[in-house]
């Protein structure tokens, strides 16, 4: 990853293309009516580095969503991850997986507790 990061840090160009791209796949990926992953590119080291952002935009989004959850809503995270022995973001993570996985006529009943509220 030493190459990519060189050229991230000294190429305003291709810096701002990893970011364009990154946010454009947030919005796909974190778009609980789409089950679309968005369209990674063929370069093995831009995947990395669109991930890494990907994760910090995400652990953001948690901290947010964090200082923003009601009582009633902190103590529902609080249960699910210490009832599933995950972290948070390991729940996040696997909701989103369910999220594009799951069938179109499949409906979410509860109010999701991740990044989509």
């Amino acid at each position: 990853m030493t190459p990519f990061w060189r050229k991230f840090n000294h190429d305003g160009a291709f810096q701002d293309h990893i970011w364009r791209k990154a946010k454009e796949l947030f919005d796909i990926i974190f778009d609980k009516e789409s089950h679309s992953w968005g369209n990674l590119p063929a370069e093995p080291q831009e995947c990395a580095g669109i991930g890494f952002i990907l994760g910090k935009l995400v652990e953001n989004d948690i901290d947010e969503m964090l200082l923003k959850a009601d009582e009633t809503e902190f103590a529902q995270l609080d249960a699910i991850v210490k009832t599933e022995g995950i972290s948070l973001l390991d729940h996040i993570v696997k909701r989103l997986e369910d999220s594009k996985s799951r069938d179109d006529n499949e409906a979410e009943t509860s109010r999701s507790v991740c990044l989509f509220i």
